[in-house]
């Protein structure tokens, strides 16, 4: 590492920002591909009660997932709910036929009691 201040100096430089940067997006992705192919939920989402599912109501494949989570766009995709008032779908579900439910608390025990017991 000479000619480098510190690790955070030589993981920035040349191709290493890259590879860096997409170890990053490839963590991020897998880890909402997982939960929302696996259970429909994230911890946070499972704390506010959210499901995310088909608008079958199936579990997403992998594919929508990962398209879900790149369509996004960190959170702008949610701004189409402001343009669209009253629709209630954000432009990641609406172009990966997927859907946001919100559930009730009974709904989210018995659900949650559900996969905790597999």
């Amino acid at each position: 590492m000479q000619g480098y201040t510190d690790l955070a100096d030589y993981l920035n430089s040349g191709w290493r920002r890259w590879v860096h940067l997409s170890y990053y997006v490839a963590v991020i992705l897998g880890f909402y591909s997982y939960f929302w192919c696996k259970a429909g939920q994230t911890l946070g989402m499972r704390a506010w009660r959210l499901l995310l599912v088909t608008k079958e109501g199936t579990p997403l494949s992998l594919n929508q997932a990962l398209s879900r989570a790149l369509l996004s766009l960190g959170g702008l995709g949610n701004f189409w709910l402001w343009l669209r008032w009253g629709k209630g779908l954000a432009l990641q579900d609406q172009l990966t036929n997927t859907q946001m439910i919100v559930l009730t608390k009974e709904q989210s025990k018995i659900l949650n009691l559900h996969k905790t017991a597999r």
